[in-house]
């Protein structure tokens, strides 16, 4: 189940994937990026050439619209929809910290108190922004 949320990579709020969406994405990623690679090594092309001619970043993209129905611009975007890398919603502005071993919130500042960390992103202090996926059933 997607959770719509503050990604920073991305710097907007998108859906962002549980580990189950994540791993069908992921592997359409990891065959883009074996893909770069051999065209490189074939070509003997720049990695910034390399990537246009790649098939495999569309097919990543559309798999994540399929799995939440939201589009994202460019198959580098996917990096910052897994909702595992970040933390623990920040007390203060709502989003969530940038990992789970912040001190702080880059976001608004707000620090945590001292020898604390932000911990992992626990599904239950988000579920009021689940988001309906495609892998659900009506």
């Amino acid at each position: 189940m997607a959770y719509l949320l503050y990604s920073y990579l991305i710097r907007k709020t998108v859906p962002l994937l549980d580990e189950d969406e994540w791993r069908e994405v992921e592997g359409l990623i990891k065959l883009r990026s074996r893909f770069i690679m051999a065209y490189k090594k074939e070509t003997g092309c720049s990695l910034e050439d390399a990537r246009k001619y790649e098939p495999r970043g569309q097919e990543a993209l559309e798999r994540y619209f399929q799995i939440c129905g939201q589009r994202l611009d460019h198959p580098e975007e996917l990096y910052g929809v897994r909702l595992s890398r970040l933390g623990a919603v920040c007390p203060s502005c709502d989003k969530p910290l940038r990992t789970p071993k912040a001190k702080m919130c880059v976001e608004c500042g707000y620090e945590l108190p001292e020898g604390e960390v932000a911990g992992p992103l626990k599904p239950k202090s988000i579920a009021h922004l689940r988001v309906k996926t495609g892998n659900e059933n009506s």
